[in-house]
């Protein structure tokens, strides 16, 4: 989500998207949703297709940018399969102006979103995320 913190240089409460290296901040706040549950949208980082809906995927991770304060994460789209150890879930796509959603047998745009969530074991043993593994945090 982000971050709060009061830089000694300006000595005025900011919030940020990302920490800027070398910041120091007595005050320093970071705000993260930990709800295992959680529904969130993901681009892609290649076409997907109608049946990639409902599968499991993994996670490109690259560096995000600092000039507009945006992670570059996507959604891994080479990855959708049942593998249950995939990080996300497919649940559906989003149709809008900056994302063309496939139809049919015809595929979405280069970079489509998703509405994705932690991909979790229904027995909550064998779960991508923390909160709900068996053997605690």
């Amino acid at each position: 989500m982000g971050c709060s913190y009061t830089p000694s240089t300006t000595n005025q409460k900011t919030f940020n998207t990302q920490w800027p290296a070398s910041t120091v901040a007595s005050d320093a706040m970071a705000y993260v949703i930990d709800d295992p549950f959680v529904v969130f949208q993901m681009q892609g980082d290649e076409a997907l297709n109608t049946t990639d809906r409902g599968l499991n995927a993994a996670v490109v991770q690259t560096a995000g940018s600092t000039s507009i304060g945006k992670s570059k994460n996507a959604l891994d789209a080479s990855t959708p399969a049942t593998t249950n150890t995939l990080p996300l879930r497919i649940l559906d796509f989003v149709d809008g102006p900056d994302s063309l959603a496939p139809v049919g047998t015809t595929a979405s745009d280069a970079f489509p979103d998703v509405i994705v969530k932690f991909n979790a074991a229904s027995s909550g043993s064998a779960s991508n995320h923390q909160y709900l593994n068996a053997t605690g945090l």
